[in-house]
């Protein structure tokens, strides 16, 4: 689903009624006012996700909502008032507003979501520490992760390196990528994939969604580099022909590649507490995407060494 779906489905909540008469304002703790907050809008019989991220402003506070289930993330709030008593936020994009109140029995703000006519019960509790079961990325995890990112890419180079013009541009036919091809087929594919899991980690696991484990892991990496199954590229990361030689497609892979390890190494954030629905593994966190991306170049390394066995390979 897309953003432009959020409105169409509260539109059918009009059954819902309107909230009964909210709790009287009580103080919630100031310390947690920033920071993520999550709740689950009934519309029409389904549940939708949301994550409010509240970040300190030179004014106050400033706010993104992500609908986890419509895969919409950093829909803009235009306007945000938190304090200990009260929350309320408008998005004119959606022709939203929230208020609520805080009830210091349930330890969330409670109130109502409005959009357009419609107006639905929403409740807001903080997803820190303890509600989102936050934990350290544990240094067993994170040296896992990198030397698997490190050995991924150490591979590839070793793959490509002293090529001759003929080697790198060779195919075996019209259909099949010559090696320069996937080496920029994978720098566009992480240019494109380390953004979009900078956004799964805005996101809490579910409450029913267990941590991943190593086995798990090993799964997914497993899955990635079986060359059994063909599949096909997205058009936006179809290589086009812009790497002219492998010392280049060398230099562009090793930039995209040290700009992810840098931001794993020195990551704070809780990579196995976040993640999202996944069509291919059923779901993945965080640290689950990272390994679909060093997987997927040690996958095109196995293709390069498969270019090299070809019968007219130049030699």
């Amino acid at each position: 689903m897309n953003t432009r779906q959020i409105a169409p489905l509260a539109a059918v909540a009009l059954t819902f009624g309107a909230l009964s008469q909210a709790a009287p304002a009580q103080p919630a703790p100031a310390a947690t006012l920033t920071g993520d907050w999550k709740a689950s809008l009934e519309v029409g019989g389904a549940t939708l996700r949301l994550v409010l991220h509240v970040t300190p402003a030179q004014s106050g506070h400033s706010a993104s909502l992500d609908s986890v289930d419509q895969a919409a993330l950093g829909l803009p709030v235009d306007s945000i008032r938190i304090d200990p008593a009260h929350l309320h936020f408008e998005m004119s994009k959606l022709s939203a507003r929230y208020d609520g109140d805080w009830n210091p029995a349930t330890l969330q703000f409670e109130g109502q979501w409005q959009q357009a006519a419609n107006r639905l019960p929403l409740n807001w509790r903080h997803a820190g520490a303890a509600a989102a079961g936050n934990l350290p990325l544990s240094e067993e995890d994170r040296d896992y992760l990198l030397t698997y990112l490190k050995k991924t890419e150490d591979d590839l180079l070793r793959s490509i390196a002293k090529l001759t013009p003929a080697q790198w541009t060779y195919q075996s036919d019209p259909s099949r990528w010559s090696i320069a091809e996937c080496v920029e087929h994978l720098v566009l594919e992480e240019q494109t994939l380390f953004p979009a899991i900078n956004q799964v980690v805005r996101i809490p696991l579910p409450g029913n969604q267990a941590r991943s484990t190593r086995a798990e892991d090993q799964r997914i990496v497993q899955y990635m580099t079986g060359r059994t199954q063909k599949v096909s590229a997205a058009e936006s990361v179809n290589p086009r022909g812009s790497l002219g030689s492998p010392e280049e497609g060398a230099a562009q892979f090793s930039k995209v590649r040290e700009e992810t390890i840098a931001w794993v190494r020195t990551t704070a954030v809780d990579l196995r507490g976040h993640g999202t629905a996944n069509p291919t593994f059923h779901f993945l966190d965080a640290y689950g995407y990272f390994l679909v991306l060093a997987a997927h170049s040690a996958r095109h390394t196995a293709q390069i060494e498969e270019v090299k066995t070809a019968p007219g390979y130049p030699k």
